[in-house]
C-alpha cells in the first residue's frame, strides 16, 4: 500500500510541476520616467465581464490595474498605482486588454500577469511579463530615485545623494 501511494503521489506532483518550468516571461526594460505598455490580447469576440492586472511578486491584497462592471475599479487598485495605469484601447476592441504604465519607478520592477473573465467565466491567465526599471549603468547616467534622492552612475558603480 506505502509504494502504491508513493507511486500516485509522483504521478500527481509531476505534472503540476511541469507547468513552473515553461517559457520565460516576456521581459520589459525601462528608465524611471519612461511609459509601458503591458501587453494582454485576448478573443475580440467574448464578452468581458473582468480584465484584472496583478503583480504576484506583491504581498498584500490589491492590482495594478481592475475593470468590471463596465468600469475600471481604482478602490482595489494598490496605491502605488492609481493614476498610473490607463488601458491602452478604452474599449478594448480586437481582444486588447494591454495597459499603459505610466511614469515607471524602480519600484515597478517585478513580474505582471492578465488575468481576463469573459461570459461569466472565472478569469483566467493570458499573459505574464517581467518589467525591469533601472537606471542606464555607465556613461555618467543620472536622474532621481523613487524618494527623490539625486542618483548619479558612471562605469564604477551609483551613488545617490
Amino acid at each position: 500500500i506505502r509504494l502504491t501511494v508513493i507511486i500516485l503521489f509522483s504521478v500527481v506532483l509531476i505534472p503540476a510541476s511541469v507547468s513552473f518550468y515553461g517559457p520565460d516571461p516576456e521581459q520589459i526594460k525601462a528608465k524611471p520616467g519612461e511609459n509601458v505598455t503591458l501587453q494582454c490580447r485576448g478573443s475580440k469576440d467574448d464578452n468581458v465581464v473582468m480584465l484584472r492586472w496583478v503583480r504576484p511578486d506583491l504581498e498584500s491584497r490589491g492590482y495594478v490595474f481592475v475593470f468590471r462592471d463596465h468600469m475600471i475599479d481604482e478602490e482595489a487598485q494598490y496605491e502605488a498605482f492609481r493614476g498610473r495605469v490607463d488601458l491602452r484601447d478604452p474599449e478594448m476592441k480586437d481582444g486588447d486588454f494591454s495597459v499603459i504604465l505610466k511614469n515607471v519607478r524602480i519600484s515597478d520592477t517585478g513580474s505582471y500577469e492578465c488575468y481576463v473573465g469573459t461570459n461569466g467565466n472565472k478569469p483566467k491567465l493570458i499573459n505574464n511579463m517581467s518589467l525591469k526599471v533601472e537606471y542606464p549603468g555607465a556613461g555618467g547616467a543620472e536622474g532621481l530615485t523613487d524618494e527623490g534622492w539625486r542618483r548619479v552612475c558612471d562605469s564604477e558603480g551609483c551613488d545617490v545623494y
